[in-house]
C-alpha cells in the first residue's frame, strides 16, 4: 500500500528509517541511520551517498580519506572498468578538486581499441601528454619516445640510456654497448 508522504519505515526510536517521500510528490527514497540521511535515490535514478543532490549516477561525497574499499576473502579482489561497446573508451580520471569546474590532471585510459593502456598527464591541455603506454603484447612506451618490448631495445634521450634487450646489455652514453654495463 502507498504510504503518505510523512510516513516511513523506522526503528523503535525513529532515528533509523527508509522514507519514500519527505514532501508531497518528491519521488525520492531516503535512507537514514542514527538520525542522519546517509543515502538517497533521486527521481532520475541517481544514487547519492553523503549527498542529497547526486550529480552523476553514483555520487559519493565523504569527509574521510578512504571512501571506498574493494576486498575479497577469496583469491582476488576486482574493481572492473570496461567499455559498454567498442565505440566507447574506459578511463579513470583524476581531478585536482571537485569544484564546479574541476581541472583534469591525470587520465588512465584504454587505447587502441581497448588493447593498450595509457597514462596521460592532462594538466589542462585538451589531449594531454601520454607519459606511459602499456601495449598489447608486452611493449611499454615511456613518454611516447621510448619503446620496451620483448626483444626490443630501450633508448631514453639518445645516447643517455640504452637497453640492448637482445644482448642483455645496458649502455650509458652509447647506443652500442660492448659490455653488460
Amino acid at each position: 500500500a502507498a504510504l503518505p508522504a510523512s510516513d516511513a519505515i523506522t526503528d523503535a526510536d525513529g532515528d533509523t528509517k527508509i522514507q519514500v517521500e519527505e514532501s508531497s510528490d518528491e519521488d525520492k527514497i531516503r535512507f537514514d541511520t542514527a538520525g542522519t540521511e546517509r543515502m538517497i535515490i533521486d527521481e532520475t535514478g541517481k544514487v547519492g551517498i553523503g549527498t542529497s543532490s547526486p550529480d552523476v549516477d553514483l555520487d559519493v561525497k565523504k569527509s574521510t580519506t578512504t571512501i571506498a574499499r574493494v576486498a575479497s576473502t577469496g583469491s582476488h579482489a576486482n574493481l572492473r572498468f570496461g567499455r559498454a561497446s567498442s565505440s566507447y573508451d574506459a578511463a579513470m580520471l583524476f581531478y585536482d578538486d571537485m569544484a564546479t569546474t574541476p581541472s583534469l590532471q591525470w587520465r588512465i585510459q584504454m587505447t587502441n581499441g581497448g588493447t593498450d593502456l595509457s597514462i596521460r598527464d592532462e594538466d589542462g591541455s585538451p589531449d594531454g601528454q601520454e607519459i606511459m603506454k602499456f601495449k598489447d603484447g608486452g611493449g611499454i612506451d615511456i613518454n611516447c619516445d621510448v619503446d620496451i618490448a620483448s626483444g626490443h631495445d630501450l633508448t631514453v634521450d639518445t645516447n643517455t640510456l640504452h637497453v640492448d634487450a637482445a644482448n642483455n646489455r645496458v649502455g650509458i652514453g652509447t647506443t652500442t654497448p660492448s659490455q653488460e654495463l
